[in-house]
């Protein structure tokens, strides 16, 4: 595992979004590691085309607003184990992506 924050399911977090944000605009995102790093192909990313949903590396997740900028994500332990990451919106104000600016929060689940 790369990850420094390591976890079992099931989990919980606590996301917190800037103001005008919500968790819907986050992605999370299986990680593949890949010599020493970490990939994951994504429609938002520009990667793939959506059609082809089979291949993507985004997971569904159902959040709840805890507070004005809050939000509560549990994930349950169909999960499975691996790594993971919330893929941070991308700022329509800024050129760069996502990824690029570092903007993706990761994780390890294991048993």
């Amino acid at each position: 595992m790369r990850s420094r924050l390591v976890v079992s399911a099931p989990v919980t977090f606590i996301l917190h979004v800037p103001q005008g944000r919500t968790a819907n605009d986050y992605e999370l995102v299986r990680l593949h590691i890949v010599a020493n790093n970490r990939q994951f192909q994504s429609v938002a990313g520009g990667l793939i085309h959506e059609s082809s949903s089979s291949l993507r590396d985004e997971i569904d997740f159902l959040s709840k607003q805890i507070g004005p900028s809050a939000y509560q994500i549990v994930l349950g332990s169909e999960i499975g184990e691996g790594e993971f990451g919330f893929l941070a919106p991308q700022d329509t104000a800024s050129p760069k992506t996502p990824a690029s600016s570092g903007q993706i929060f990761t994780f390890a689940i294991v048993n």
